[in-house]
């Protein structure tokens, strides 16, 4: 058990401390830092203090709203140490305030540090500009704005101070605090959940850490600290610290913040009825409120942890005083009856069954399944067929299948309604799928078709036929039966009108095309999806699973990740998606330790809850990866993670990097015949994409077989990974090293292909004689050795070449040496010394074992 000490260095960008330790320390010209409360203004001009505070004289001055009103308050304590007649000589206290500090120095630089100098009183500004202009000192002034105090924008302006904004930390920078405190490595969905709900304010990224961890939602499992899948609910310090913001609001702008936090955004239209236009730009000019464009605008609070603290500090009958104000708008816009709803729920009042249905579907809509199932929950025991659908949509969601199943048992029969019909066949379905039943998923969509078919009246025929041909489409996809399923799945693309069908469709249509041989397409196509959708949920699942398989890791980790600043939600799914395409990268390009580092902490997170059933997947690439370095043990234990269900796509990834483990933990020639066992799997399903990734790891071990079907298969493939298919099996099938040369050139930055290309092309080009190409490759080499480190690439021992795969092909089919040679047309002695090698390399030692193991 790890205890953190949570005691939080300076975070912020190393590039902008370097700004400004050059521009107070080695230019002397001083420095005016501007940042929000708790922006971390004090931490870094403090850091830059520390390191040279032997070198220079400090002079702290700090302003307060209660001094203002009287002159000089900021020096106060240098002015207690002047004399009473000088003190009632306005002309001469700036000299003598000069002198003090001078002679203070000892010959140091002075270094006037201001604190909250917004507020400084108006003597205090004046005397601090008159020391800078006369070269006396050299300040660093720390301010929230500059807006309305035109001495501090002079000082700035006409010394020439530089300007320093401290923007929000990123979330790479709040990973690096988050694990200093806590002392070990934080989960990305953690890491995420914090920095989304801070705004990336380090102040309230410290208090919302320390509650969490105090509260239980962030805790550390097997030395990495992880999160639970759930709101956070804040309380004392976080929401204490972030209201102390809303102080001196005027009660219109309260009002509106209030509002705006309780219904999760106002339609602009009715914020500006409600306190003006002047008041709202206010607002966003403070940093508190933010417009989101749109068909309809929407003001809301600006950041999460904002809205959040203010929903935590709205008295109960306020609350629901404005809530039913805001409810008398009738605002339909997206998602506003599902916040209006858990508005109500959270503060007591009454919801009726219908709204709290509407609400729960777009709860749904949006991926939050929690408060979904809170809602239709909320208004008792209803065996309504309608809520009881939306109830195990929810629980489906949440992975909650043995209470999703005891409610389908308990749904009335619709009778003669076919829309009911088809809902509740769907809904069926979609169980059959989480317990991997495909039979009983497929009768229960035909025989839903078969209810419409027999319809009379075409009326909403169509759409439902519609859902029913997506939702079969999504199964044979799920199953990995995508070429089976592209010619319909492209017609419903054209086919369906309502967008949220058409991006589920075009979701569908993009993992399809790139599981068939146009990566490239559809890697493009679900970029252009996630533009356009709002949650990003289907889309980051459709592009992890497109880079399983598609050799695209490292353009899939760019698409996932996304904006990582402030700004930019993502879900905790997201998160962890994220990490593991991460780590996926790594471990395939043989940076393993790079790997370790990202699939470990998600590893954990997925034992708290399975995202996409990748758990196993993510075990399976930590076992890859402690094989590349030598730690057989370890990947033994991870090997033994229990398979979880799952689509297709993260079975097949999982099984793939497994044969890649027992290359390792047991002999290359298993995991050959593992991986051509998987290549001729995913060939009969149409999956070309996924076929190269199987051949090209047989290839990898020394399979020419493989090497030669490699090269066919890549050439009906679009995309760097398949034209790196292609000239590699060239390469080995040919023993053509100038092949294998290009295909270090097609390696797209993966060093671990790069290398083993590289590796086969230096033995085949000494073995011709090339000194020149053995060169060229060895230099490779030495440079993909140079960031490899000491991971341990393809075992070497069993590649043959192409002749001694004709000579071994033909002993194993009982040829005698003689008559291998006239077939060959070689020498009897050059046969017996092809075969010499090649028990060598396979380990065997007489020609009855070869079948075995080619």
């Amino acid at each position: 058990m790890i205890k953190p000490s949570l005691k939080w260095r300076w975070m912020g960008s190393g590039a902008l401390y370097a700004r400004l330790e050059e521009c107070v320390v080695d230019q002397q010209r001083g420095a005016v830092v501007v940042g929000e409360h708790g922006s971390g203004k004090s931490a870094l001009v403090n850091e830059m203090l520390r390191r040279h505070e032997d070198a220079i004289h400090i002079v702290r001055l700090r302003g307060s709203a209660t001094g203002q009103a009287t002159p000089y308050e900021a020096f106060n304590v240098l002015l207690s140490r002047l004399p009473d007649e000088v003190l009632s000589q306005p002309m001469r206290i700036f000299v003598a305030l000069a002198a003090l500090i001078e002679s203070d120095s000892a010959g140091r630089p002075v270094v006037i540090v201001v604190d909250k100098a917004e507020t400084l009183d108006e003597y205090s500004a004046e005397t601090l500009v008159r020391l800078t202009a006369s070269g006396s000192a050299t300040p660093v002034v720390m301010v929230r704005e500059l807006a309305n105090r035109p001495e501090l924008t002079r000082l700035w302006k006409d010394t020439g101070l530089l300007r320093i904004d401290i923007p929000p930390l990123t979330l790479e920078e709040s990973v690096a605090a988050l694990e200093s405190a806590l002392g070990a490595p934080v989960s990305w969905a953690a890491a995420t959940l914090l920095w989304d709900v801070a705004g990336g304010n380090p102040l309230f990224l410290k208090e919302l850490a320390r509650e969490q961890v105090a509260k239980g939602s962030l805790f550390e499992q097997d030395g990495f600290w992880i999160c639970r899948d759930e709101p956070l609910h804040l309380s004392g310090g976080v929401v204490e610290a972030v209201t102390t913001r809303l102080g001196k609001l005027s009660q219109e702008q309260r009002m509106l913040l209030d509002a705006a936090a309780l219904a999760e955004g106002l339609p602009l239209t009715q914020a500006i009825q409600w306190c003006g236009q002047t008041q709202i730009d206010e607002l966003e000019a403070k940093g508190m409120l933010e417009t989101v464009p749109g068909r309809h605008p929407v003001v809301r609070p600006a950041g999460r942890l904002l809205a959040e603290a203010i929903r935590a500090s709205v008295p109960g009958a306020r609350a629901r005083a404005l809530l039913q104000r805001v409810e008398e708008t009738a605002y339909t816009g997206p998602g506003a009856a599902f916040a209006a709803a858990k508005g109500r729920l959270n503060f007591g009042m009454a919801l009726d069954a219908d709204s709290a249905t509407v609400a729960a579907e777009q709860g749904l809509e949006a991926g939050n399944h929690l408060d979904a199932l809170r809602l239709i929950r909320a208004t008792g025991d209803n065996r309504e067929w309608r809520r009881c659908v939306v109830e195990f949509r929810a629980l489906v969601g949440l992975g909650r299948y043995k209470e999703a199943e005891q409610l389908l048992a308990d749904i009335p029969a619709p009778g003669s309604d076919i829309p009911l019909l088809v809902e509740l066949a769907m809904a069926r379905a979609q169980l059959a799928r989480a317990e991997g039943d495909r039979e009983a998923e497929s009768r229960l969509l035909a025989d839903a078709r078969r209810a419409v078919c027999a319809r009379k009246q075409e009326g909403a025929r169509t759409s439902l036929l519609h859902q029913l041909d997506i939702a079969r489409a999504e199964m044979e996809c799920h199953y990995g039966y995508h070429a089976a399923a592209l010619e319909e799945i492209e017609r419903l693309y054209g086919a369906v009108s309502p967008d949220e069908d058409r991006m589920r469709v075009g979701f569908m249509l993009a993992e399809a095309w790139s599981f068939t041989g146009r990566p490239s397409d559809g890697q493009e196509l679900a970029s252009r999806l996630k533009a356009g959708e709002r949650s990003h949920q289907t889309a980051d699942a459709t592009l992890f699973s497109i880079g399983l398989l598609s050799g695209g890791w490292t353009r899939q980790l760019h698409l996932l990740a996304g904006d990582t600043h402030v700004g930019q939600t993502r879900r905790y799914a997201e998160a962890v998606l994220a990490q593991l395409a991460e780590g996926l990268d790594h471990v395939h390009s043989g940076h393993a330790v790079a790997a370790l580092q990202a699939l470990l902490p998600v590893l954990c997170q997925l034992r708290e809850k399975n995202v996409h059933h990748t758990r196993p997947l993510a075990a399976a690439a930590a076992a890859y990866a402690y094989c590349q370095l030598g730690d057989l043990e370890r990947a033994r234990q991870l090997q033994a993670e229990p398979a979880d269900g799952g689509p297709w796509s993260v079975a097949t990834a999982t099984a793939y990097l497994k044969a890649l483990c027992a290359a390792h933990l047991e002999s290359p020639a298993k995991a050959t015949a593992g991986l051509a066992g998987q290549a001729r799997d995913v060939a009969a399903r149409g999956a070309t994409t996924a076929e190269l990734l199987a051949l090209s790891a047989a290839a990898r071990l020394g399979s020419v077989e493989a090497a030669e079907q490699l090269a066919l298969t890549a050439t009906a493939v679009q995309g760097p990974f398949a034209r790196f298919c292609e000239y590699f099996g060239k390469g080995l099938s040919g023993d053509d090293p100038d092949s294998l040369l290009r295909a270090v050139e097609s390696a797209a930055g993966n060093d671990l292909l790069a290398f083993e290309a590289a590796r086969s092309a230096v033995s085949m080009a000494t073995v011709q004689g090339d000194a020149t190409c053995a060169l060229r490759a060895r230099d490779v080499m030495v440079d993909c050795r140079s960031r490899l480190g000491q991971v341990q690439s393809a075992p070497q021992g069993r590649r043959l070449t192409a002749r001694e795969h004709d000579v071994a092909r033909l002993a194993a089919a009982g040829l005698a040496d003689r008559d291998i040679a006239r077939s060959l047309s070689l020498s009897i002695r050059t046969v017996e010394s092809h075969l010499h090698q090649t028990y060598a390399k396979l380990n065997v030692c007489k020609r009855s074992q070869l079948s075995g193991v080619l």
